[in-house]
């Protein structure tokens, strides 16, 4: 017979409470193990629940009622039923007159049998009896001990089977008068563990070594322990310190397979599960660092946390960081940080869905709620502020600082975007698949202050295709210089900043034709002006003048 196990430890009345035969199953064995009345119950075919084990050494006393032969007349007496010795019952004197209808020609009570039935299953055990016509009547009954029952354990001493899924049977001792000794075989590992000094059935304490028992309460454990409390949701063990200490597992399956693994945290359903040789790491949340067999130095604190990875050195905080990650050194601090990244090396990730989409790319930083959120395969990226980057897919080498900074930027590689972007604010360059540009501040700038001035590289061998400028002195003298402020926005004719001298970038572009260099058109609503190239037909401009002024003096008289 195989037998489930329930526990309680809930009292009513001041009795263990009994299951209602819906909690139940046929076979299912339930155990309360209260201080006050420990008892044990089983349902029988009936569907009945039968109280077969509590806090007593004896049945008690108790009434029995024996029928005559008639039609309803009876006489009743008392009995006392011992466990340990024959049962004495004790009937008053029961005369042919106290009986009706009696068959004719009917004997007088003599010596016979009794059979009494078991609460159980059909089993019997049966005691002569004598009847007396002219005194009491004694009925003995043998010892009933647990072999004489079937489909129901005894009251008192006597062994139970429990099964356990994928393991053989283990006994279980029930003892009223003593410790409870429990022998069971280990889920994973099929090794049997012992309760060396027992269970104690009215208390919550244990005394166990390298043992797997179950209770519920405060424990007092020491030294080298593991214990379960509820299986399908509590495992803890604790074991020992020092370098080669396997560390501490608190959770069901948390650190389950390990084998050589040592100075390991895990604490939460599922923590470190397949871990069975990584050492020093840290597992905090449902199924964090979960997938990993041989981990190293890594920290995970949130549910699926670094679930796959089987690197090293690796940090991740919050729900999902860096869940598909299999990648060394990967940083993300965050929920959803790095989510999707699978073998991108690397990476340091801080703030809600930074770096989200991101798969293969290797060496980027982004900080910020959702930077860099759309990039899947680009590498040795920096985006510093929420949304910075956020539009990358592809690109490459690209930095950006500042809320929103670079938003625009989808594949262009190589360029540096500093400064506020977005809700009323444009940058100066709003870039998308362009590349090696800088660009600085948004359109709202009135100044920029710096000590000195850009020093720019003009080195004759980094410069190809010389040619010479084509504008000079006729250029310049259709130049227009304007004085002006700058609109607030486009939409206002309010000014703001300082009054400042320059020209207007369509003038220029319509000197310049349709190749400009001194205009920058490539936005074309938003030109730019490129001072440096003015100052070279300035040049020629002066140089054409100096020619005019030497010929003029040739033509002068000589004094």
């Amino acid at each position: 017979m195989k037998i489930k196990l329930k526990r309680s430890s809930v009292l009513e009345g001041g009795k263990a409470k009994e299951p209602t035969p819906a909690q139940m199953e046929y076979g299912e064995l339930a155990v309360n193990y209260n201080a006050s009345d420990p008892s044990v119950f089983i349902k029988d075919s009936n569907n009945q629940i039968v109280k077969i084990s509590e806090n007593n050494n004896d049945i008690g006393d108790g009434s029995l009622t024996l029928k005559s032969f008639g039609t309803g007349d009876s006489s009743t007496g008392t009995f006392t039923a011992n466990q340990t010795g024959s049962s004495d019952i004790t009937l008053p004197q029961i005369s042919y007159t106290d009986l009706k209808d009696v068959p004719p020609n009917a004997a007088a009570p003599g010596n016979g049998a009794l059979t009494i039935e078991t609460a159980g299953e059909g089993a019997s055990s049966t005691g002569t009896f004598t009847a007396n016509q002219a005194g009491a009547s004694t009925l003995t009954l043998p010892t009933i001990r647990y072999e004489d029952l079937s489909g129901r354990p005894a009251i008192g001493n006597g062994t139970i089977t429990i099964k356990q899924p994928g393991t053989s049977d283990q006994a279980f001792t029930v003892n009223q008068s003593g410790n409870t000794e429990i022998n069971l075989k280990n889920d994973n590992t099929n090794t049997t563990y012992t309760a060396s000094n027992g269970v104690l059935l009215t208390g919550t304490n244990f005394t166990a070594d390298t043992t797997v028992v179950r209770t519920t309460g405060d424990q007092n454990i020491g030294g080298n322990k593991r214990f379960t409390q509820s299986v399908d949701c509590f495992n803890a063990e604790i074991t020992g310190f020092g370098d080669n200490a396997v560390g501490i597992a608190i959770g069901k399956f948390a650190n389950a397979k390990r084998t050589t693994a040592t100075q390991n945290v895990a604490v939460g359903f599922e923590t470190l599960s397949e871990n069975t040789t990584g050492n020093n790491n840290t597992a905090i949340g449902v199924q964090s660092l979960w997938k990993g067999t041989a981990p190293r130095n890594c920290v995970a604190v949130g549910q699926l946390a670094l679930s796959q990875n089987n690197e090293q050195n690796c940090v991740a905080v919050g729900k999902s960081a860096a869940q598909l990650s299999n990648a060394a050194s990967t940083t993300a601090i965050g929920s959803s940080t790095l989510n999707a990244l699978t073998t991108g090396t690397n990476n340091t990730s801080i703030g809600f869905s930074s770096a989200l989409a991101l798969t293969s790319g290797s060496n980027n930083v982004s900080i910020g709620v959702g930077s860099m959120q759309t990039a899947s395969i680009s590498e040795r990226n920096v985006a510093v502020g929420p949304q910075s980057l956020s539009s990358l897919t592809e690109g490459s080498q690209n930095v950006a600082i500042g809320d929103r900074a670079g938003i625009t930027l989808t594949t262009g590689n190589n360029n540096i975007c500093i400064g506020k972007e977005g809700n009323g604010l444009v940058a100066v360059f709003e870039g998308t698949t362009e590349s090696n540009y800088i660009n600085m501040g948004n359109r709202d700038i009135t100044d920029a202050y710096v000590r000195v001035a850009w020093t720019v590289v003009s080195d004759e061998r980094d410069k190809t295709n010389f040619k010479t400028v084509p504008h000079g002195l006729d250029f310049v003298n259709k130049l227009k210089p304007i004085s002006y402020q700058f609109k607030l926005n486009r939409t206002s004719d309010k000014s703001t900043g300082s009054i400042r001298y320059g020209f207007k970038a369509q003038d220029i572009l319509e000197l310049e034709g349709d190749n400009p260099v001194v205009i920058d058109n490539k936005d074309e609503n938003l030109l730019k002006y490129k001072g440096e190239h003015l100052v070279p037909i300035l040049v020629n401009a002066i140089q054409e003048l100096s020619q005019e002024l030497d010929e003029l003096k040739k033509s002068l008289p000589v004094k």
